[in-house]
């Protein structure tokens, strides 16, 4: 099997992050270069972050689901952050992640290695449910690319998604901050989940894409009093049904 320009053995890849002092946390993805394929790059970045043992697995995953998206109501297109496509089907790499406040797993589904986080408060005052949307970080494209991004929100009912609300679009970064609040009345959220979207910008004629996102029971929090947290975002197809996707 020829290997893409830069391929390192687990030993060796391990070793230069040791000298680097370089953990998951701090360490960037491989940049994706114009005469790259996405596998290829792809091959690489997992190279260097998931254990030889379901690499194997991980690259098979890819290599037939890299171009696979779905669509949801009225031509969004839904896709998954970027190794979420080729990777999840490691769901022993989940189990060691921490929920968010109130956080529902979504069923059968599971984190990929490199997902994308979005840290968000919540608090009922006044009457109103109040969602500030701070940043998020590991956030890249459906290829690989540094995306221009922004983050949907909508409360949930059963197979119902109501209540959109949106922040700005945060233009080419993979750490955007929103530093936004979006409200809802206390009477819509009562009862409902909370759903917080990820979703990529997209110019031209081309769709918008679903990133990623994470679900919250808000009965499950104190809503008189602030709650801070982290929410892993979980791959945008594990939300999308077959009458109740959001667009």
């Amino acid at each position: 099997m020829e290997r893409p320009a830069g391929w390192l053995g687990p030993a060796r890849a391990a070793a230069a992050r040791r000298r680097r002092g370089m953990s998951f946390e701090t360490t960037t993805l491989a940049v994706h270069r114009p005469h790259q394929s996405y596998n290829e790059w792809l091959f690489i970045t997992l190279n260097a972050y998931i254990p030889s043992r379901a690499r194997g697995e991980c690259l098979s995953r890819a290599r037939a689901r890299s171009t696979g998206t779905a669509t949801g109501r009225k031509g969004s297109m839904w896709a998954a952050v970027p190794a979420a496509a080729a990777c999840d089907a490691l769901g022993d790499d989940d189990e060691g992640v921490p929920l968010g406040p109130g956080q529902l797993p979504p069923r059968n589904a599971h984190l990929p290695p490199l997902h994308a986080e979005i840290n968000i408060s919540i608090i009922m005052i006044k009457g109103q449910l109040e969602l500030e949307v701070s940043h998020a970080r590991r956030v890249y494209g459906v290829n690989g690319e540094v995306p221009d991004s922004y983050v949907k929100c909508y409360l949930r009912d059963g197979d119902k998604w109501l209540h959109k609300r949106k922040t700005r679009v945060v233009r080419r970064t993979t750490e955007p901050h929103f530093k936004q609040t979006l409200k809802y009345l206390a009477s819509e959220a009562l009862g409902r989940t909370l759903v917080v979207m990820l979703w990529q910008r997209c110019w031209g004629f081309e769709h918008n894409l679903a990133l990623g996102g994470a679900e919250i029971a808000l009965d499950k929090l104190t809503l008189p009093q602030r709650t801070y947290g982290w929410y892993p975002l979980f791959p945008a197809t594990s939300f999308a049904g077959d009458d109740g996707s959001p667009d």
